[in-house]
């Protein structure tokens, strides 16, 4: 018999208790029909109901107006930002209103080169459709403790901005505290959004302005984008951020920098989906219990655009709620209780992923059985099980571990048994773990105690999946970056998905005519991929009796 630590079965099935096998009403505020149907690992056009708030900071010049940055209205006069959004931004004595300003370089005094505006209430700066709001600014506020651009790593990145006219549209709704941040070292599903460019700047490149109302307008992008980035722990992204920054050649005090409780970073680990400049200032949000997104972020700064093992640094909101509330008193906060509990971040990753590309991802039923055979979801220490997963599609079997300390293991294939030899199962084939593939009479459930997930996979026979034999029975950092990176990858060799890369808005130069989107409607893949997760918990004592009867579902 082979004992595995926690057990060691899974797959994502469609059948566990996740925020997305919930009803209508539990999910009642996102909005599931994106317009390119891809969600979840990439970037896409965003529908505006699910991004309450959200703006474009312009700056208003003679030649046009310019989008610069991205915010969110948190009341009816006030708007949340990046404190670098901001710089160079001050009142007009004459107006009243807020300009950005530049040095004249001859010692005289300072010029006003154009006003600030925020655009509110569309997903797309070329339309202003019914609702929509532009409004001036009148008055700009700068955490004290941000040290400015040049020092951004020190964190404060933070700022508020007030409106001329009052925003009657929807609000942002903010993360009060850690509780409701709800991080967790594993990593957590979030999403980004903005109207920033869509690739990274080469050194002197100027951004490529798409136009719309006759060139009045210009922004990297015109339609706003989202895409997912999973949140990274902090001793992580510290570690990827000072690397980073010392290969990119970036001054040596940044080798100083500490992620702590006034940072959030997010973003794959192998890049191509971030935020970056044109981005800045705008949110990063989670989803609560029913379906509404609150903010835990505000985009702020990153090495490059979409890099490889460089996530993107978010201020954290949380951290400066007391800060908010001194300006903003009536600011929409989210309450304890309408956070979904804390989450095992790789299962609820899998749950979504079967969700939003249920056409092209196949539910796979996975089930740990006992020695009669009968499906149970509750093991006690030392107890014999085995994992049964059924293929619903031809091709090769992957099978991972997530144990009660969030660490993911790749169990299958590993160096023994799939060494030199990884199969392809036909459709309708049913596999046990221990039986059929370890040779064994069965799984020894073991430490660490608690809840458990097995995550289990089928990939196409010729797919170039970060998946080896030589990974297995290895622990994987990051494993929400790593999932998301198996699944995005798989994916995409099904389905094009076009990804929301790095937001580098540099300053206005040149306006470029935008080249037209060109899409095709075609019909969605039969599926080559299937996906399961078993949730189950080891030891009655932390999770109750659970319910060991036979049943009818197999998941």
């Amino acid at each position: 018999m082979r004992r595995i630590s926690s057990l060691a079965v899974g797959l994502l099935a469609a059948a566990i208790s996740s925020g997305f096998s919930a009803s209508a009403q539990d999910r009642a505020c996102r909005v599931e029909d994106t317009p390119t149907g891809a969600k979840v690992v990439g970037g896409v056009n965003a529908h505006l109901a699910n991004w309450p708030g959200i703006a474009s900071i312009q700056l208003n010049t003679q030649r046009g107006a310019f989008h610069v940055c991205g915010a969110a209205a948190i009341s009816k006069e006030w708007i949340l930002t990046a404190a670098h959004c901001v710089e160079g931004f001050r009142v007009s004595e004459q107006s009243g209103r807020v300009f950005a300003f530049e040095d004249a370089g001859d010692g005289g005094p300072e010029r006003k080169i154009a006003a600030i505006r925020v655009q509110l209430g569309t997903g797309d700066l070329g339309r202003t459709p019914e609702g929509s709001q532009a409004a001036f600014v009148t008055k700009v506020v700068t955490h004290p403790a941000y040290a400015g651009a040049e020092d951004i790593y020190k964190g404060a990145d933070i700022a508020l901005m007030k409106l001329d006219t009052p925003w009657e549209g929807p609000l942002a709704t903010l993360s009060t505290d850690a509780t409701t941040d709800r991080l967790s070292k594993a990593g957590e599903e979030a999403w980004v959004a903005g109207f920033g460019n869509l690739v990274e700047l080469e050194p002197g490149q100027r951004t490529k302005w798409q136009n719309a109302r006759n060139f009045a307008l210009a922004a990297p992008s015109l339609v706003l984008q989202e895409t997912s980035a999973p949140t990274v722990a902090a001793s992580v992204c510290q570690a990827r951020l000072r690397k980073a920054s010392m290969l990119e050649g970036y001054p040596a005090d940044y080798q100083s920098l500490i992620v702590d409780k006034t940072l959030v970073c997010a973003g794959l680990e192998q890049g191509g989906q971030d935020a970056c400049q044109g981005d800045s200032g705008g949110p990063l949000v989670k989803y609560d219990k029913n379906g509404c997104p609150y903010q835990i972020g505000v985009v702020s700064w990153g090495v490059g655009c979409g890099r490889q093992e460089s996530p993107g640094a978010y201020t954290r909101v949380s951290a400066y709620t007391d800060w908010i509330r001194t300006y903003v008193p009536d600011a929409n906060f989210v309450q304890y209780a309408q956070v979904p509990p804390p989450t095992r971040g790789v299962p609820d990753l899998v749950s979504s992923v079967q969700h939003d590309f249920d056409t092209i991802v196949k539910d796979m039923p996975v089930t740990l059985v006992n020695a009669a055979g009968q499906p149970v979801s509750v093991v006690e220490n030392g107890q014999m099980v085995d994992l049964k997963v059924t293929l619903p599609v031809r091709g090769k079997l992957v099978l991972f571990d997530y144990n009660a300390d969030e660490v993911l293991t790749q169990l299958y294939p590993n160096p023994v048994e799939a060494a030199g030899r990884w199969p392809v199962r036909e459709a309708g084939e049913t596999v046990f773990l221990a039986k059929d593939i370890f040779g064994e009479p069965g799984l020894q459930a073991g430490p660490p105690l608690g809840p458990q997930s097995m995550i289990a996979m089928v990939v196409p026979e010729d797919a170039r999946l970060p998946v080896s034999p030589q990974q297995g029975f290895q622990q994987i950092d990051a494993p929400v970056d790593y999932i998301t990176r198996l699944v995005r990858t798989a994916l995409r060799q099904q389905q094009t998905v076009r990804g929301l890369f790095r937001i580098a808005a540099a300053e206005a130069g040149e306006v470029a005519e935008a080249e037209p989107e060109v899409r095709s409607e075609t019909a969605p893949p039969e599926p080559k991929l299937a996906m399961g997760v078993l949730n189950y918990c080891i030891d009655s004592r932390i999770c109750g009796t659970g319910n060991d009867e036979p049943s009818d579902d197999p998941r």
